[in-house]
């Protein structure tokens, strides 16, 4: 694995995560 795709895929998924908290949040403040 390429470390630039490594270190790329890491911010890609920590913002992804963060968007998935943000959305799971807002289905638990239904």
């Amino acid at each position: 694995m390429a470390l630039g795709n490594h270190l790329n895929n890491n911010v890609f998924n920590g913002i992804a995560g963060k968007l998935t908290d943000c959305i799971y949040a807002s289905f638990l403040m239904i």
